[in-house]
């Protein structure tokens, strides 16, 4: 959620967590289910309110 906040895409978020695209898409969309959230958008504004702090991922 961290990377995601970020503005990190799902390859980047894969890259730096070791996991594959498929994996980040899958729990993401997991997230949204969960949270209620209909897009990026959204998933963002709420790990911010929730306070989890942005990690801007490396390039």
């Amino acid at each position: 959620m961290a990377l995601l906040a970020g503005g990190a895409s799902n390859a980047k978020i894969a890259e730096t967590l070791f996991v594959t695209p498929n994996t980040v898409r899958t729990h993401l969309d997991r997230i949204r289910d969960k949270t209620g959230a209909r897009n990026r958008a959204e998933l963002t504004r709420y790990a911010i309110q929730a306070g989890i702090e942005p990690v801007v991922p490396s390039p």
